[in-house]
């Protein structure tokens, strides 16, 4: 993700300070104000270990989703109920496979041109397809099918 204050642009010379300037002995690097992240995952993609802090927690959710999560989840719960690949069964999802109330599809209800909006951000679908995933998900997580970093 970019915004103002990125520093994408400036991973390979933050590289060449931490090459040029140390005695190559250092095993974790330090993301202060981490922003996106990217800093911490190039860092950790590089070798290092990484620990990040920044004041918002998109901040947070996005680091501990690109640098703090080192194994890959194994959706155990949702296997017991018969959900072997999560990430297929969400792009297969339809409105009409859940108890999911239209009205209560908040990006359909407010960023996609129908009855009750005329914001055109997002073709119906493509809102509703947004929603049903975040609802589904949202159950998941409050039924105790998914740990935090799944």
């Amino acid at each position: 993700m970019r915004y103002i204050g990125g520093k994408s642009l400036l991973l390979n010379n933050i590289q060449s300070v931490i090459d040029t300037y140390t005695d190559n002995n250092i095993d974790t690097i330090t993301d202060l104000f981490s922003g996106s992240g990217v800093v911490g995952a190039n860092m950790k993609h590089n070798g290092y270990g990484v620990v990040s802090n920044d004041f918002l927690y998109f901040s947070f959710a996005m680091s501990r989703g690109t640098t703090g999560i080192n194994t890959q989840p194994t959706f155990n719960a949702l296997k017991k109920h018969s959900i072997l690949n999560p990430i297929e069964y969400l792009n297969t999802l339809k409105i009409e496979d859940t108890n999911f109330n239209i009205d209560k599809c908040f990006i359909y209800q407010n960023y996609s041109p129908n009855v009750s909006c005329e914001r055109m951000y997002f073709q119906n679908d493509n809102a509703l397809k947004i929603d049903i995933i975040r609802l589904q998900i949202e159950q998941w997580k409050n039924d105790n099918l998914l740990t935090d970093d799944e």
